[in-house]
């Protein structure tokens, strides 16, 4: 993992804003595949989210186990997350993880009600 995917995490958009404007890859990847918008949407961080998509991050990307930003995000029932994922044009249909779920599956697994409306 990077700086990047740590302070995307944490919710601290300064720090990723700073990083960026000094060359940080914004599509690094840690040792599981994951970018930084994989870390900032499955934490439910919208505005550290926001702002790595503004800076060209791959809405997207897959890690490892074909898992996008969007499915994170679903699981983990961040809906104004989603919203924006889909409001930039992430794709819901695709599959990931384990049980190659697709986002919508993700959250009505995990009771994830109000994502479930959104998607």
């Amino acid at each position: 993992e990077t700086a990047l995917h740590v302070f995307a995490h944490a919710g601290e958009v300064s720090m990723v804003r700073l990083l960026l404007e000094r060359g940080a890859e914004v599509d690094a990847r840690d040792r599981n595949g994951s970018t930084p918008l994989h870390w900032a949407s499955w934490a439910g961080k919208l505005d550290t989210a926001r702002e790595l998509l503004m800076s060209g991050a791959d809405i997207n990307a897959l890690d490892k186990l074909s898992r996008s930003p969007l499915f994170g995000a679903a699981g983990g029932g961040y809906a104004d997350v989603v919203r924006l994922l889909l409001v930039r044009g992430a794709d819901k249909s695709l599959r990931g993880g384990k049980g190659k779920q697709t986002p919508l599956e993700k959250a009505a697994s995990k009771r994830r009600n109000l994502v479930v409306e959104l998607l």
